[in-house]
């Protein structure tokens, strides 16, 4: 809508302060794909006055929405995360990793529609951004262990030189299509 459209282009501005590579993202422009953006606000309200509501930007995620149909195995959405931010005085309070997970939560719920979300990937992510993005990774893969096969990881023991070595692409492949990365997040 426009008055979201109007309201990232006043915040905008913050991502070129704190990301290095930051370019301004046109949310009208659909030449690539169409836009998503996750905010995070933190709630002053202490009353029950809703007239006095009161909400500060804590942080945002651009995601960039590419159909791509003709993805091998099959076709859907990739999503590239093109910007995440959580402003300085909300950092490291855990709110980057919420939101990476509620981004995962609305990708899930896209599975048993006719274009679901396959993929989400960054672009030109920041060292401090790919630990967060492998943290969070490896807690929704230890979530999901019940429900993937492991077998293959539960032979070896860490202590034993086969645990290190380089899965099997099947594996990597079945791993990447649960969780929504891509294979070489999986290895």
């Amino acid at each position: 809508s426009t008055s979201v459209v109007d309201y990232h282009n006043k915040v905008q501005p913050l991502a070129r302060w704190f990301i290095e590579t930051a370019d301004d993202v046109d949310l009208t422009d659909d030449t690539k794909g169409s836009w998503k953006v996750l905010y995070l606000f933190q709630d002053h309200n202490t009353s029950s006055d809703s007239s006095a509501h009161k909400l500060s930007l804590a942080g945002f995620i651009t995601l960039l929405h590419v159909n791509s149909p003709f993805r091998k195995p099959k076709p859907g959405v990739i999503v590239r995360v093109c910007q995440a931010l959580i402003l300085p005085p909300y950092h490291r309070a855990g709110h980057g990793s919420t939101m990476l997970h509620c981004m995962h939560d609305y990708a899930n719920a896209t599975n048993g529609g006719s274009n679901p979300i396959l993929e989400i990937n960054v672009e030109d992510p920041a060292p401090g951004f790919v630990a967060l993005r492998d943290t969070v990774d490896y807690q929704r893969y230890m979530s999901l262990m019940p429900f993937a096969d492991c077998s293959i990881m539960d032979k070896y023991l860490i202590t034993e030189k086969e645990y290190f070595l380089p899965k099997s692409d099947v594996m990597l492949e079945s791993f990447a299509e649960i969780l929504k990365i891509t294979k070489r997040q999986c290895q």
